[in-house]
């Protein structure tokens, strides 16, 4: 009965791993990312309010469009980083955030050179990129492998 379950573990750890070096794999590749200046197009903000019966909050969404150039051709992106765009729980934040971006304003892009259309406000993050996956699944799949060789 349990080298099913030690076969099931070890399957979902390397899973979980293979996420954790697809994304850190992706990561390495935007460090390459090229930085050029842009210009702020429009900032939104989305308020909400969440209730239920046991809890109430406020949420907003924010959402920043700018425009750039590459090699002479002109851009248009709404990516602000490689996360959720939300700012949970404190409008504030977001309503700080997009004021510090009015339209027109400067803004450095982050852009992939091979695919100048992607791009992002904020620089991305190599630092830890895929870590917590990959040492989860890399645990998972190492528990799976002691259990199975020591009880299998």
């Amino acid at each position: 009965m349990l080298m099913p379950t030690a076969l099931a573990v070890i399957a979902l750890g390397a899973a979980v791993a293979a996420v954790g070096l697809y994304v850190r794999r992706r990561a390495d590749v935007r460090a390459g990312w090229r930085r050029v200046r842009g210009e702020v197009v429009a900032t939104r903000v989305h308020f909400s309010d969440v209730a239920t019966d046991f809890l109430s909050a406020s949420d907003a969404a924010l959402g920043v469009s700018y425009r750039y150039q590459v090699g002479g051709a002109t851009y248009e992106g709404d990516t602000t980083a490689f996360r959720p765009h939300s700012v949970a729980g404190d409008p504030n934040e977001a309503a700080a955030i997009a004021a510090a971006h009015p339209p027109g304003s400067g803004v450095p892009v982050y852009y992939d050179p091979v695919h100048p259309q992607r791009s992002t406000l904020e620089p991305p993050d190599r630092a830890s990129a895929g870590i917590a996956a990959l040492v989860c699944g890399g645990a998972a799949v190492l528990g799976g492998l002691i259990a199975l060789f020591t009880h299998g």
